[in-house]
């Protein structure tokens, strides 16, 4: 009987057809060659910048000369900024009183009046202590050499490059970074003897894909 059960066991007999096999084979590659370009695009800086070593004059722009002032330059748009503006609110709350902070939302040639007007644009304007400020055309993005969103700059209270970079790990990822630490303990302890260098994790300030989003 049991020889007879599994000579007509229809699962043992049973055999996918080889258009499946291949069809399977080609969705686990997909899913794990996306799995794969996503981990490189969180971890791929941007480009690096090459601000002035020493605060421009630029009009429109003044700022204090008694403490560190930091400028955050944001695409309103970007969705990786998201946690950039969020780091840069938990940066606020511990140094505002020892450092200026500015977040520059740039704004490409062309868009409507109102398009900057995200929501990162209101989480900005909601953090106590952070200036916020409208670069139409992204004048003073270009100005300084910025090219990706969520890249910082701080100048010290001499007018002095201290600081270029981004304050997040990768893109989108809320949480300790390098360049998180480096401002605080800029602002927090004078940790200004030299300058500092970290990658910034966003997309270009001035893509054009973004502006009907």
């Amino acid at each position: 009987m049991d020889s007879l059960e599994k000579s007509f066991n229809p699962l043992r007999s049973f055999r996918w057809p080889r258009a499946i096999d291949i069809a399977a084979a080609i969705w686990i590659f997909g899913v794990v060659a996306g799995i794969v370009l996503l981990a490189r695009y969180s971890s791929a800086p941007g480009p690096a910048a090459e601000p002035p070593r020493s605060w421009p004059a630029i009009p429109g722009l003044p700022r204090q000369t008694s403490r560190p002032l930091l400028l955050m330059f944001v695409h309103p748009k970007c969705p990786c900024s998201s946690a950039s503006i969020n780091e840069l609110a938990r940066l606020t709350a511990r140094c505002r009183d020892r450092m200026d902070l500015i977040a520059l939302f740039v704004v490409p040639p062309g868009c409507p009046p109102e398009w900057h007007k995200s929501a990162l644009w209101e989480n900005a304007n909601a953090i106590p202590g952070l200036r916020v400020i409208d670069d139409q055309g992204g004048m003073l993005a270009s100005a300084f050499g910025v090219t990706t969103s969520g890249h910082c700059l701080v100048y010290d209270a001499k007018s002095n490059l201290i600081f270029s970079g981004g304050i997040t790990s990768g893109r989108g990822h809320e949480g300790d970074s390098p360049g998180q630490a480096i401002v605080t303990g800029i602002a927090l302890h004078s940790n200004a003897e030299v300058s500092h260098e970290c990658a910034t994790y966003g997309c270009p300030l001035t893509v054009n894909e973004h502006r009907t989003n």
